[in-house]
Protein backbone atom coordinates (compact mmCIF):
# COMPACT_ATOMS: atom_id res chain seq x y z
CA UNK A 1 0.00 0.00 0.00
CA UNK A 2 1.52 3.21 -0.67
CA UNK A 3 2.25 5.92 2.12
CA UNK A 4 0.49 8.84 2.74
CA UNK A 5 2.23 11.91 2.61
CA UNK A 6 1.53 12.37 6.56
CA UNK A 7 3.06 9.30 7.69
CA UNK A 8 6.26 9.58 5.07
CA UNK A 9 6.46 12.92 7.22
CA UNK A 10 6.66 11.63 10.38
CA UNK A 11 8.99 9.01 9.02
CA UNK A 12 11.13 12.01 7.82
CA UNK A 13 11.16 13.58 10.90
CA UNK A 14 12.45 10.37 12.81
CA UNK A 15 15.18 9.97 10.77
CA UNK A 16 16.21 12.97 10.74
CA UNK A 17 16.01 13.39 14.98
CA UNK A 18 17.69 10.06 14.22
CA UNK A 19 20.64 11.20 12.32
CA UNK A 20 20.96 14.65 14.93
CA UNK A 21 21.25 12.34 17.48
CA UNK A 22 24.05 10.29 16.27
CA UNK A 23 25.65 12.99 15.09
CA UNK A 24 25.87 14.68 18.67
CA UNK A 25 26.31 11.32 20.13
CA UNK A 26 29.69 10.27 18.07
CA UNK A 27 30.90 13.41 16.35
CA UNK A 28 29.71 14.84 12.39
CA UNK A 29 31.97 12.44 10.04
CA UNK A 30 30.83 12.40 6.92
CA UNK A 31 27.10 12.49 8.04
CA UNK A 32 26.49 10.38 4.63
CA UNK A 33 25.27 6.71 4.79
CA UNK A 34 27.95 5.15 5.35
CA UNK A 35 29.44 6.85 8.46
CA UNK A 36 25.74 6.58 9.79
CA UNK A 37 26.07 2.53 9.43
CA UNK A 38 29.39 2.43 10.87
CA UNK A 39 28.22 4.42 13.54
CA UNK A 40 25.25 2.19 14.02
CA UNK A 41 28.01 -1.03 13.82
CA UNK A 42 29.38 0.70 16.55
CA UNK A 43 26.12 1.20 18.82
CA UNK A 44 25.12 -2.08 18.43
CA UNK A 45 28.35 -3.90 19.82
CA UNK A 46 28.10 -1.94 22.84
CA UNK A 47 24.73 -2.84 23.71
CA UNK A 48 24.60 -3.60 27.31
CA UNK A 49 28.20 -1.58 27.90
CA UNK A 50 29.35 1.80 28.53
CA UNK A 51 32.17 3.31 26.15
CA UNK A 52 33.08 5.31 22.93
CA UNK A 53 32.20 8.66 23.85
CA UNK A 54 29.06 7.11 25.74
CA UNK A 55 29.93 8.58 29.35
CA UNK A 56 26.97 7.44 31.50
CA UNK A 57 23.46 5.67 31.68
CA UNK A 58 21.59 8.08 30.30
CA UNK A 59 23.58 8.63 26.83
CA UNK A 60 24.19 4.65 26.50
CA UNK A 61 19.89 4.47 26.97
CA UNK A 62 19.60 7.33 23.84
CA UNK A 63 22.29 4.94 21.80
CA UNK A 64 20.05 2.23 22.53
CA UNK A 65 16.93 3.78 21.38
CA UNK A 66 18.78 4.68 18.37
CA UNK A 67 19.61 1.61 17.74
CA UNK A 68 16.29 0.20 17.96
CA UNK A 69 14.67 3.27 15.45
CA UNK A 70 17.50 2.35 12.99
CA UNK A 71 14.78 0.56 10.11
CA UNK A 72 14.19 4.22 9.74
CA UNK A 73 17.37 4.42 7.68
CA UNK A 74 16.76 1.56 5.60
CA UNK A 75 13.32 2.91 5.02
CA UNK A 76 13.99 6.57 4.20
CA UNK A 77 17.94 7.06 3.79
CA UNK A 78 19.34 8.46 0.14
CA UNK A 79 23.00 8.71 -0.57
CA UNK A 80 21.84 11.57 -3.29
CA UNK A 81 20.01 14.06 -0.87
CA UNK A 82 21.48 17.21 0.00
CA UNK A 83 22.68 18.27 3.49
CA UNK A 84 23.14 21.51 5.12
CA UNK A 85 26.09 23.58 6.39
CA UNK A 86 25.83 20.73 9.93
CA UNK A 87 26.56 17.63 7.35
CA UNK A 88 23.00 16.77 8.20
CA UNK A 89 20.64 14.93 5.17
CA UNK A 90 17.98 17.57 4.78
CA UNK A 91 14.63 16.50 3.46
CA UNK A 92 13.80 15.53 0.22
CA UNK A 93 16.85 15.86 -2.62
CA UNK A 94 15.55 16.26 -5.59
CA UNK A 95 16.79 18.41 -8.28
CA UNK A 96 20.04 18.34 -7.01
CA UNK A 97 21.93 20.38 -9.49
CA UNK A 98 19.46 23.25 -9.96
CA UNK A 99 19.80 23.40 -6.25
CA UNK A 100 23.56 23.71 -6.62
CA UNK A 101 23.09 26.29 -9.14
CA UNK A 102 21.18 28.46 -7.32
CA UNK A 103 23.20 28.17 -4.45
CA UNK A 104 26.19 28.76 -6.06
CA UNK A 105 25.09 31.69 -8.41
CA UNK A 106 21.89 33.66 -6.05
CA UNK A 107 23.09 36.45 -4.26
CA UNK A 108 23.56 36.45 -0.55
CA UNK A 109 20.41 38.53 0.22
CA UNK A 110 17.94 40.90 -1.05
CA UNK A 111 20.42 43.64 -1.49
CA UNK A 112 22.08 42.01 -4.52
CA UNK A 113 18.79 40.66 -6.23
CA UNK A 114 17.67 42.29 -9.94
CA UNK A 115 14.65 40.88 -10.30
CA UNK A 116 15.99 38.25 -12.31
CA UNK A 117 13.94 35.26 -10.33
CA UNK A 118 12.64 33.49 -13.47
CA UNK A 119 16.36 33.72 -15.22
CA UNK A 120 17.91 32.37 -12.49
CA UNK A 121 15.44 29.66 -11.53
CA UNK A 122 14.89 28.66 -15.54
CA UNK A 123 18.63 28.15 -15.76
CA UNK A 124 18.87 26.23 -12.45
CA UNK A 125 16.73 23.38 -13.77
CA UNK A 126 17.80 23.40 -16.61
CA UNK A 127 21.50 22.39 -15.02
CA UNK A 128 19.20 19.20 -14.29
CA UNK A 129 18.09 18.57 -17.50
CA UNK A 130 14.80 20.50 -17.32
CA UNK A 131 14.65 22.68 -20.20
CA UNK A 132 11.18 25.25 -20.34
CA UNK A 133 10.61 25.70 -23.76
CA UNK A 134 10.36 29.44 -24.28
CA UNK A 135 6.58 29.11 -25.96
CA UNK A 136 5.34 27.75 -22.37
CA UNK A 137 6.34 30.69 -20.78
CA UNK A 138 5.64 34.59 -21.12
CA UNK A 139 8.92 36.77 -19.17
CA UNK A 140 6.82 37.20 -16.03
CA UNK A 141 7.64 34.56 -13.17
CA UNK A 142 4.12 34.04 -12.68
CA UNK A 143 3.76 32.97 -16.06
CA UNK A 144 5.56 29.56 -15.01
CA UNK A 145 2.52 28.51 -13.30
CA UNK A 146 1.38 27.01 -16.33
CA UNK A 147 4.48 25.86 -18.09
CA UNK A 148 4.94 23.74 -14.63
CA UNK A 149 1.32 22.89 -14.84
CA UNK A 150 1.27 21.03 -18.06
CA UNK A 151 2.94 17.65 -16.83
CA UNK A 152 5.55 17.62 -19.81
CA UNK A 153 7.97 18.96 -17.42
CA UNK A 154 7.51 16.32 -14.74
CA UNK A 155 5.98 18.52 -12.26
CA UNK A 156 3.32 17.74 -9.91
CA UNK A 157 1.26 20.47 -7.77
CA UNK A 158 1.96 19.74 -3.76
CA UNK A 159 0.02 22.53 -2.71
CA UNK A 160 -1.86 25.55 -4.62
CA UNK A 161 -2.49 27.88 -2.17
CA UNK A 162 -5.91 30.98 -2.73
CA UNK A 163 -4.43 34.25 -2.28
CA UNK A 164 -5.12 35.62 1.76
CA UNK A 165 -4.23 32.17 3.02
CA UNK A 166 -0.24 32.80 3.81
CA UNK A 167 2.80 30.66 4.18
CA UNK A 168 2.47 27.91 5.55
CA UNK A 169 -0.31 26.09 3.34
CA UNK A 170 -3.21 25.23 5.33
CA UNK A 171 -3.62 21.69 7.17
CA UNK A 172 -5.84 20.34 5.01
CA UNK A 173 -2.65 20.32 1.89
CA UNK A 174 -0.74 18.40 4.37
CA UNK A 175 2.25 20.01 2.90
CA UNK A 176 6.19 19.92 4.02
CA UNK A 177 8.58 21.74 1.76
CA UNK A 178 11.30 19.59 0.26
CA UNK A 179 14.78 20.53 -1.53
CA UNK A 180 14.04 21.04 -5.10
CA UNK A 181 10.50 22.25 -4.88
CA UNK A 182 9.44 25.38 -6.78
CA UNK A 183 7.20 27.84 -5.87
CA UNK A 184 5.19 30.31 -7.98
CA UNK A 185 3.85 33.42 -6.59
CA UNK A 186 1.37 35.93 -8.31
CA UNK A 187 1.85 39.18 -9.17
CA UNK A 188 0.64 41.63 -6.86
CA UNK A 189 0.60 45.98 -6.68
CA UNK A 190 3.92 47.06 -6.98
CA UNK A 191 4.79 43.67 -8.26
CA UNK A 192 3.66 42.92 -11.56
CA UNK A 193 5.98 39.97 -12.05
CA UNK A 194 5.45 38.16 -9.63
CA UNK A 195 7.91 35.79 -8.16
CA UNK A 196 9.48 32.11 -8.41
CA UNK A 197 11.86 30.23 -6.45
CA UNK A 198 13.22 27.24 -5.43
CA UNK A 199 13.84 25.18 -1.79
CA UNK A 200 16.95 24.08 -1.50
CA UNK A 201 16.28 21.79 1.97
CA UNK A 202 17.02 24.97 4.29
CA UNK A 203 15.34 27.96 2.45
CA UNK A 204 14.06 29.61 -0.58
CA UNK A 205 16.73 30.94 -3.16
CA UNK A 206 15.34 32.60 -6.34
CA UNK A 207 18.42 35.77 -7.61
CA UNK A 208 18.70 35.78 -4.22
CA UNK A 209 19.25 33.96 -1.19
CA UNK A 210 15.93 34.47 1.04
CA UNK A 211 15.57 35.07 4.63
CA UNK A 212 11.66 34.14 4.45
CA UNK A 213 9.44 32.92 1.61
CA UNK A 214 8.00 35.82 0.89
CA UNK A 215 10.79 37.82 -1.47
CA UNK A 216 9.49 41.08 -0.36
CA UNK A 217 6.87 42.70 2.64
CA UNK A 218 4.69 44.04 0.38
CA UNK A 219 4.06 39.71 -0.79
CA UNK A 220 3.69 39.02 3.12
CA UNK A 221 0.99 41.58 3.41
CA UNK A 222 -0.72 40.84 0.58
CA UNK A 223 -0.52 36.99 0.72
CA UNK A 224 -1.73 36.14 -2.62
CA UNK A 225 -2.19 33.32 -4.82
CA UNK A 226 0.38 31.05 -5.08
CA UNK A 227 1.66 27.35 -6.18
CA UNK A 228 4.16 24.44 -4.99
CA UNK A 229 5.31 22.31 -7.36
CA UNK A 230 7.68 18.88 -6.78
CA UNK A 231 9.26 17.21 -9.78
CA UNK A 232 8.74 13.44 -9.67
Amino acid sequence: MPQSPSYRRDLESQRLLLEQELIRLYGSGDAGPEWVLGTSEQIGTQRGKIGYRVQDRTALGRAEAIWDRLPIIATLGNPDQLRDAQGRWTSGGALPKAVAYLEDHAAEDYRGSKGECAAFVRKALAADGIVIAAKDHEAAAYSYEKALRMGKYGFDVVADVGRGLGFPPPASQDFTPEAGDVVVIQAIPGHPNGHIAMYSGTRWISDFKQEHFWPHHAYDMAKPHYVIFRHK
